[in-house]
């Protein structure tokens, strides 16, 4: 039997801070102090991470929550529960490097996964290799993993939010290739291969807690 470990990371210069835990029957929602606020809709098993930005034009100053991020999660979450990230480079995105947590969630059919932010920079590396991982490792199933963490609406029109989200399930695949594509993958998306192993290193020091 094998253990379901979705893990995944989202791009967010504000660090989440301040969750207040609220569970119905229907689902969960978590809230953080704003700017930022995390939805699961239990009856189709998505997750969004919105904003508050009063500034912005599109917010209507301040009265619509901007979408962030949005993914399919692929089973049914029955709980949240935050938990504090460890202190290491890829986390320090702010001032207060003290407050920087993760949500740890389990899943009705047993698996088990967090969702964590991440520095900028960080983020876009990994978003270059998840692309490339996609084409370059095979897949159960010939199945394709960013189809699968697309968000479902239902049935109404829906416009794509913005790609914030990267697959840690499908980064760490990068680990069980041959060293020679290791290093072809990090040539062509303009990096090393000392550099993703080193932010890989620092996503499992992170996630201890686990």
């Amino acid at each position: 039997m094998g253990l379901l470990l979705p893990l995944l990371f989202f791009t967010m210069l504000t660090v989440i801070m301040g969750l207040y835990n609220y569970t119905t029957t229907q689902g969960a929602l978590k809230i953080c102090h704003l700017p930022s606020l995390l939805s699961y809709d239990n009856y189709w098993p998505v997750q969004k991470i919105f904003d508050y930005a009063p500034k912005l034009a599109e917010s209507w100053k301040g009265q619509k929550l901007l979408s962030r991020a949005e993914f399919h999660m692929g089973a049914y979450i029955s709980k949240f529960l935050r938990l504090q990230l460890l202190l290491n480079s890829t986390y320090r995105t702010g001032t207060d490097k003290t407050n920087c947590f993760a949500l740890l969630f389990g899943t009705l059919d047993g698996g088990v996964g967090y969702i964590a932010p991440l520095d900028e920079l960080t983020f876009r590396r990994l978003q270059s290799l998840q692309k490339k991982l996609v084409d370059a490792i095979p897949h159960v199933a010939g199945l394709n993993p960013k189809s699968f963490r697309l968000y479902r609406s239902n049935g109404k029109a829906h416009r794509p939010g913005p790609d914030n989200i990267v697959d840690g399930e499908l980064l760490f695949h990068y680990e069980m290739l041959s060293l020679e594509e290791q290093v072809e993958i990090a040539h062509q998306i303009g990096t090393t291969r000392p550099q993703i192993m080193s932010n890989l290193n620092d996503l499992t020091i992170s996630n201890s807690f686990l």
